[in-house]
Formats: C-alpha cells, sequence, structure tokens
C-alpha cells in the first residue's frame, strides 16, 4: 500500500466491520501496513501469491476463497500486477459480505513497476465494471499533483465526517469505496 492509499484509508477505516481481509498484503520496504490501522478487536487476514511479512495466507485471487466470509475487503496497487483483474475482482466481490465494504485502488498514470510483473491501468469507469455488485460511496480520479490528493482526502473525510489529517506524497491513481450490494 502506498502512503496515498493509507493516507486516504485512514479517513474511512473506523467504517470498516471485522473480519478483514488484505488483498496483497505481502509487505516490502516500500509499502504501507494498514494492519496498524485495527486494533486487536478486528479479525483481520492477508492473503498475498507468496510467503513474506503480512501474509496470514498464500492464495492466487485467480481462486475463490469462502464465499461471504468477510464483512471488509482491501486491495490496493494490486490489480495492475495481476494477469486477469476481471476474475480477481469477481472473486473478492464472492468474498465480500452483503453490506461489506470495499476498499480498491489501482494506478491510473504510473511508470512501469514489476511485481512480479505490471499489466493494467484504471479509470474509476474500469472499477465501476469490474465490481458491479458494489454500490460505489466515493469513487474518484485522484491525480498527480498533490493538490489532486488533497482534494481527494477533502471529499473522502467529509464523505465520513472525519478530522482532517496532514501527510502525503503524490502518485495518480483511482481510489474507490463502496458497500456490496
Amino acid at each position: 500500500m502506498t502512503s496515498n492509499e493509507y493516507f486516504l484509508l485512514k479517513q474511512c477505516h473506523r467504517e470498516f466491520l471485522s473480519p478483514i481481509l488484505e488483498v496483497g498484503s505481502l509487505h516490502s520496504s516500500n509499502v504501507v501496513n494498514p494492519r496498524k490501522l485495527f486494533d486487536d478487536e478486528y479479525e483481520y487476514f492477508g492473503v498475498d501469491i507468496q510467503e513474506g511479512k503480512g501474509v496470514d495466507l498464500v492464495h492466487d485471487m485467480e481462486k475463490p476463497l469462502t464465499k461471504e466470509a468477510f464483512n471488509t475487503v482491501i486491495c490496493c496497487s494490486v490489480l495492475e500486477h495481476t494477469k486477469r483483474p476481471w476474475i480477481i475482482a469477481e472473486n473478492i466481490e464472492k468474498a465480500l459480505c452483503t453490506g461489506g465494504y470495499l476498499f480498491v485502488s489501482a494506478p491510473h498514470s504510473w511508470r512501469y513497476h514489476r511485481y512480479p510483473e505490471d499489466y493494467w491501468r484504471f479509470s474509476h469507469s474500469a472499477f465501476e465494471i469490474l465490481f458491479p455488485n458494489i454500490e460505489w460511496k466515493f469513487i474518484k480520479y485522484a491525480g498527480m499533483k498533490r493538490k489532486a490528493i488533497f482534494d481527494t482526502y477533502l471529499e473522502l473525510s467529509n464523505t465520513f465526517k472525519q478530522k482532517m489529517i496532514r501527510g502525503t506524497t503524490a502518485t495518480a491513481m483511482v481510489i474507490g469505496l463502496g458497500v456490496k450490494k
């Protein structure tokens, strides 16, 4: 998770219910750990395609998990690295309980970055197509300039009536927060 994604997740994480699934949970030196936002009262599961720090279950999300097992799914900076993001999106929806929250982000325009490979870029319209069973409370393109991230933050914090925080870096991404219908 990038610092921008963490910055925006921090604005709405109090709305989320347990259990929580983080898709793409492997933590390397250049990512922020979202797990630290949630106290011990939350059941939090990290899934990734390889073992490592932050990973509770090694699993390829092209294969379904248990149906409707999670009240919240967090998926940040993952979809661009998958060969078939539409299958990943379908399996995320299957794992999410009705009424559960989805927090998802992916790059709109960003440099090529292998992990293990880099295939796709997304728009807000792509999220609507990839996740047809999500009622979007918030879906926005956040541009590369600091002001664009800050404007997105203001809109998100106003959506959840959260107190403002400071500190972010710039990247171009699409951020979505929705509830499964």
